[in-house]
């Protein structure tokens, strides 16, 4: 889960927009040549553009002329020994297009007169009045400029889009060259002008991001998603950079010399990645912190293990993962590469978000380089379809073992090698359950016999005080590492039951350790909200659904650890059915 000082702020408001904070930088004109193709309103539009924007603004004719220029912003280098070479970041050869951004003209008065985005190349071209002086903005959003759909806003200023702009005077016969370029602030020492490129760094994650998606899914439609940034975000304030499910927005650290992620795009692509799981698939992930030692939760190890893996899909093939910060943004704060064994991760197994990346990485990556004995490059397509199918549906928690049981499920072919490649990290994949694993853990001083997930627990069954591992059914504080995180491995105890013919059972949890309170957690298949006991108190809860098909819950307790016992009983059908 993972920046601005501001000059010369204007809010301008614009016809179907809120308000734009606008950085003033500056830009050279030119003139002559033909318009670029653009994109209007998130459409791809001809080579000429003069008829397309008169129709939806009205102008043309010998009243307008094209404005025509490339949009681009300044792209520090992360340096080999760490940190970001901001010193050259605003030289002409570190300009980035700025992608299918919003653009508009606005007159004097800020009314918008024309409005488009830059294409691909960060080329925009838009009708403007002729004999008259206007402003070319730049807006942090893409898609359709009246409504759109993403958009990087200053969470401290009133949720402001952020853009810059270009003053133009408009003559008589088509304006070309006119290019702006918005800088990073940097003056060689620290940031004393506005850091105008962060929104569009962030922006431009996103456009590749989409971009990605749109490979596997030509038509895919995204979710509205606002991305907050503000050089006032720190540790202090947002405390990391996350994505948040309740609000289906990203917030982003920016606070200088401690830590800025607008420039750390694998971070920002592990957001993304978090809002395209929730939105287009299925996350069961628990949140909360984790590190590349931890044995965690199997929904919290997926969840982050994906977000690593696919930061790198994001970015063109890029497995190389780093998070800048400190003085001067002169320091790394995390470096690894998702294809590669990540020293002090501790033992591998379903619980390791490293295992996950890897082997997740080691699917989609061309070639199969054969490390780890990894023999597939499946590539992104049949990643994205299990996630946004199968996975998406699975009756078990979200975890790696359901993600490769779909795989293997779809691409049959290949399903040995997956299974190899799962085994160099000590997993077998039977099923989306889990029913067995190559390494084996002492827990609470208990060894386990499979390390088997799912204890099952069927209607007619009561008083069930043993998992299927032989050991006492509990929750457990094994492998909490201080952090105050509950979501990590056994502290929630996971449970399957197969519904009897009647369609219905009614199950109780009832804790064994004094002063304890219980509450059950289900998968997002259940559709259903947590319950939640008090202390020293049996929880009863009812399964409906189809006779004989299997249905998931967890139990976890906030006091601390805890031994229970579960009942299961059958109960008739309503007299309705």
């Amino acid at each position: 889960m993972r920046n601005f000082s501001r000059n010369d702020w204007l809010a301008v408001f614009g016809v179907g927009l809120v308000a734009v904070a606008v950085l003033h930088i500056s830009g050279c004109g030119g003139a002559g040549g033909a318009p670029p193709a653009v994109v209007i309103d998130g459409q791809i539009a001809p080579d000429r553009v003069g008829s397309q924007l008169a129709a939806i603004t009205g102008l043309g004719g010998a009243t307008s002329v094209i404005v025509s220029g490339k949009a681009t912003y300044s792209s520090p280098l992360a340096i080999a020994g760490g940190g970001l070479d901001l010193d050259n970041a605003d030289n002409p050869g570190r300009r980035t297009a700025i992608r299918g951004a919003v653009i508009e003209v606005r007159s004097a008065a800020g009314a918008v007169l024309s409005r488009g985005n830059t294409n691909a190349q960060g080329d925009y071209a838009l009708a403007a009045p002729i004999n008259q002086s206007v402003t070319i903005v730049a807006i942090a959003a893409l898609g359709n400029g009246a409504q759109p759909n993403v958009s990087v806003v200053d969470n401290t200023n009133a949720q402001a889009i952020y853009a810059v702009d270009l003053p133009v005077t408009v003559g008589a016969v088509a304006l070309a060259n006119q290019n702006f370029n918005a800088s990073t602030g940097w003056d060689g020492t620290r940031y004393s002008g506005a850091r105008s490129a962060a929104p569009f760094a962030i922006l431009d994650v996103v456009f590749s991001a989409q971009a990605l998606i749109r490979t596997a899914s030509a038509g895919a439609v995204f979710p509205a998603l606002k991305l907050n940034w503000s050089v006032n975000n720190s540790p202090a304030t947002v405390v990391t950079s996350f994505y948040n499910t309740a609000t289906k927005e990203i917030t982003l650290l920016g606070a200088a010399n401690i830590d800025t992620d607008e420039f750390d795009t694998h971070v920002l692509a592990h957001e993304w990645t978090h809002y395209f799981e929730d939105n287009f698939g299925r996350s069961d992930s628990l949140g909360g912190a984790h590190g590349l030692g931890d044995k965690l939760d199997p929904t919290v190890a997926f969840g982050e293990g994906l977000a690593n893996a696919m930061s790198g899909m994001i970015l063109g093939g890029d497995p190389v993962y780093v998070d800048t910060g400190r003085q001067g943004q002169a320091g790394n704060l995390l470096t690894l590469n998702v294809e590669t064994e990540q020293g002090g991760d501790g033992t591998d197994g379903f619980w390791s978000e490293t295992s996950v990346q890897e082997v997740i990485w080691d699917i989609f990556d061309v070639p199969a380089d054969g490390a780890h004995s990894d023999t597939l490059a499946l590539g992104f397509t049949p990643i994205f379809n299990v996630l946004v199918g199968r996975q998406k549906n699975t009756l078990a928690f979200t975890s790696l073992h359901s993600f490769l049981a779909a795989l293997k499920v779809e691409n049959a072919g290949s399903a040995g090698a997956i299974d190899t490649r799962a085994a160099v990290e000590g997993i077998t994949i039977n099923d989306e359950f889990q029913t067995t694993a190559n390494v084996l853990l002492t827990v609470d001083g208990q060894p386990s016999t499979t390390n088997s997930l799912y204890t099952t627990v069927n209607a007619g069954q009561a008083n069930v005080a043993v998992d299927v591992n032989s050991r006492p059914l509990r929750t457990s504080d094994e492998f909490l590492n201080g952090d105050g995180s509950l979501n990590k491995l056994f502290n929630r105890a996971f449970i399957r039951t197969v519904l009897p013919a009647s369609g219905r059972v009614q199950l109780t949890a009832t804790p064994t350790t004094s002063g304890i309170s219980l509450f059950i957690d289900f998968p997002g298949s259940e559709n259903r909200a947590n319950v939640n006991g008090s202390r020293n108190v049996a929880v009863t809860f009812t399964i409906t659904g189809v006779a004989n098909t299997t249905h998931c819950f967890a139990v976890n307790s906030l006091e601390g650890p805890s031994t229970f016992s579960l009942s299961a009983l059958a109960l008739a059908k309503p007299a309705n059915n």
